[in-house]
Order: structure tokens, then sequence, then C-alpha cells
């Protein structure tokens, strides 16, 4: 069953200007059951306040918009009531949501402890047909999804809403309506693992193979979905030694040794970016932004392990560290959180960066060996969400304590891949 529309309108308060028309607002259903296209007949220029609430409880409440808005992250087969009011007027009605179909219903999402305070998790998923990104709630109630026609490798969600996902061979950018926002492909380099998006700008990991070595690079996409400008580490070091033990670029570079390993990208502050690379160990800051005069150059480097043929511009002062380690990025309080997959037990990490040191400040075991992926993000209130996909889990830590107070688990019995193509990172979302 699809979205329904039932009953829309209520008399406004005081008349629109309108000649005493009877004041008139809806929801219409869309071809997706989990959103409605809305509107209130006010002026264009209007402020309208839009909320939707289940049983009295609040569940979206958007400010200062216009009169047409999309409704969305909003869970199936349930009955909801929206609001809109604009200077002293209020129009409301009800909107029941469809149901999951397709590969989706094979999803098999739960959840246990004590609920996040955070509107949705976003996460790549492959089962039974469906390839794509999905976004569940505190509950596990799957609030908003999007089938992309290829299996998600990284993904990005932006400050103006809207996701920008990475397959082997293009990326797209989609806003929660569906639209494709820019997409770009034909590449010359294979893209892998992961993108970051500001709004403007997209960042492509890529790899190229030189003298032997595969090393990572990225490209810059513009707001257009044209090439901007592209980085490559091999410009800027000169590979040696060994590499990783699996397989991954075998059959891309046959024969060559797989040294970088770069497995995730994240937007920083002040034009830089953040690059995790798997087989050094290490972890790299560098001007990403190409308006910048030194774009391109590193800023600083942190190696997990002596065992890093890398050069680190810190010193651990607990004997802290990581090890093949994956998602590098910044928390709000400006620490640096990394997912450390270690060599046989895996956790979440935070670090503070001194002057010229580098110290563990908080860890969050898991509950499995994650060998694959991984992912750690930190919220505003200090929540850290840690994935490790070899378990299909998400684990949220509240502070610094040490126990998970809650977990998501994702799978999809046989409906082809395992738990890693479910949870390859879970991101919070503020709807």
């Amino acid at each position: 069953m699809r979205g329904v529309w039932i009953g829309t309108l209520l008399a406004a308060c005081e008349p629109l200007g309108n000649g005493g028309a009877e004041a008139t607002g809806g929801c219409e259903t869309t071809d997706h059951p989990l959103r409605f296209q809305c509107a209130v007949d006010v002026a264009d220029d209007a402020d309208v306040t839009w909320e939707v609430t289940e049983d009295d409880t609040l569940v979206r409440q958007l400010d200062g918009v216009g009169p047409d808005q999309l409704l969305w992250g909003l869970a199936p087969e349930r009955t909801y009531t929206w609001t809109a009011t604009s200077e002293g007027q209020s129009f409301t009605g009800s909107m029941t949501t469809g149901d999951l179909s397709g590969g989706l219903t094979s999803l098999q999402i739960s959840t246990s402890g004590e609920a996040p305070d955070v509107d949705a998790l976003l996460f790549p998923a492959s089962c039974s047909g469906f390839s794509g990104l999905v976004m569940v709630d505190g509950a596990g109630d799957v609030v908003w999804f999007e089938d992309l026609g290829g299996d998600v490798t990284g993904f990005d969600w932006s400050d103006r809403g809207a996701v920008a996902a990475l397959d082997k061979e293009r990326v797209v950018e989609v806003a929660p309506d569906g639209t494709v926002l820019r997409e770009a492909s034909g590449f010359d380099r294979p893209l892998h693992h992961d993108v970051a998006t500001d709004g403007d700008r997209i960042w492509l990991l890529n790899a190229e193979e030189h003298d032997g070595y595969v090393v990572d690079g990225f490209y810059v996409i513009d707001a257009g979905g044209a090439v901007e400008a592209s980085w490559d580490l091999a410009d800027w070091v000169t590979p040696s030694g060994g590499g990783g033990s699996d397989r991954f670029w075998a059959s891309t570079f046959p024969g060559a040794v797989d040294w970088s390993h770069g497995n995730s990208i994240e937007v920083g502050p002040d034009g830089t970016g953040l690059l995790s690379l798997r087989w050094q160990d290490a972890v790299i800051e560098v001007v990403i932004d190409p308006d910048e005069p030194d774009f391109g150059e590193l800023v600083w480097s942190l190696t997990g392990t002596q065992a890093s043929s890398w050069s680190s511009d810190f010193a651990w002062t607990d004997g802290g560290g990581f090890d093949g380690q994956h998602h590098a990025s910044w928390t709000p309080a400006g620490e640096l959180s990394v997912f450390d997959n270690g060599a046989s037990t895996s956790r979440a990490v935070i670090v503070a960066l001194g002057d010229g040191t580098a110290t563990e400040v908080a860890a969050y075991p898991m509950d499995a060996h994650c060998n694959v992926q991984g992912a750690a993000y930190v919220t505003d209130d200090a929540t850290m969400f840690a994935t490790c996909p070899t378990a299909g889990t998400t684990l949220a830590f509240q502070g610094n304590d040490s126990q998970a107070s809650w977990t998501l688990s994702v799978t999809c019995p046989g409906g082809g891949g395992g738990p890693d193509s479910m949870l390859s990172r879970a991101m919070p979302i503020d709807l």
C-alpha cells in the first residue's frame, strides 16, 4: 500500500486576506511511501512552521520554511498529524505512510538498549535486489531510503540536506525527495571506498599505480559535476617497502603492491581534509580546497604503530595507537576520532593532538574483531556511534562510558551479501 492522503484542512484562525475565502492546505502522496508533498494557502514568501506528530509526540519540526514543503523522515504504515502555522493561521490534517516493498522487506533490523538522541542513522544496504541507502530511527524503523541501482561503497551527508554516494564507477548526489542534484562518471582512475562533501564540492578517493605501487589520490568535483582538480599522494611521497596482505586491487592493478590503501576522506576546517591510509597505519591532514594556494600540501601525519613506514609528526604520550584503521574524522570538540580495526580486537578511539603529542582520551571497545571497514562518529552531545561491519552492528556509547548503551543490528538473511554490505558505516543524521 502507498501513502494515503486523509482529509487535510482546518479553517485558519484568521482570514488570509484573500477576500474572505476559506483557508486551505493539504499533503499529497508521492511515488515514495515515506514522503509527502504538502502545501498551504499563504503568501509564497511567508514563513511557515511545519510540525509532524504521532500520538501527540513531536516527530519532525521545520521552522521558518516556505508554504510548499516535503515532509519525510517518517516510518512505514503509520498515521501522522501534520500542522502548519504562519502569522496566526493554522492548518492541520493527517497522512498515512505506505509499506516497504522489494528488497527492503528482507532487511532484518533490530535495536536494543536506550535509544540515543539522534534523528536517524544513514547506512548503505544491498539486499534482495535493493542497492542504495537507508535511514533508520532510534527504534530501528526505516524512515527514508533511496535505491541507487548500485552497491554504495562510500557516502556523505552535507549541511544542505543531501547525500553524495559513491559506487565503483560514479558519484551521485541525491536530495531527500529523490532528485538527482548532480552525477559524475567516466573517470580515468578507479574510484573506491569513500566520498566527502561540504555541499558545494565533492571529493572522491581514487587510486593509480606508480612504479609497482598502488597509491591513492582524490578528485574534486564542482557544483556542475565536473572534475575541478585532482590530487595524487605519489606527488608528495615516494612509496617503498611492503603493503597490505589483501587482494583488493589484484584485478585492477595485477602484481602491484597495495601500499597506502586509503579508506576514508573527511572534510575538515580551513580548507583541509583527513585521509586514512590503512596499510600505513596512518592518518594525514591535507589541504583539499583547490582555491587555496597550498592545495595538496601535507599538513601533518599521525601513525598508529611503529611498524608504519610513514613518518609521524606526533609522539604518543601513553602508548596509544591504532592498527589498520578506518574512518578518521574530527569530533565536535576538535579531537580526532578513528576506528581502530586492530590486529585482534577493534575499538573506536578519540585522540587529542597537542604540540607534537598524541594522547588517547577515550576508547570504545567493540564486541567483535572488525577486520574490514568500520566507522566512528561523534555527535554534538558526545555520543559515539561505532560500526563493526563484520558483525553488522552499530554501537552507541555515551560520553566516555566504554559500555555500549544501544545496539543497532542489520542483516539480510538469504538475500545476498554479508553483514559488511549492510553496515560499512552508519552515520548519525539531524533531519
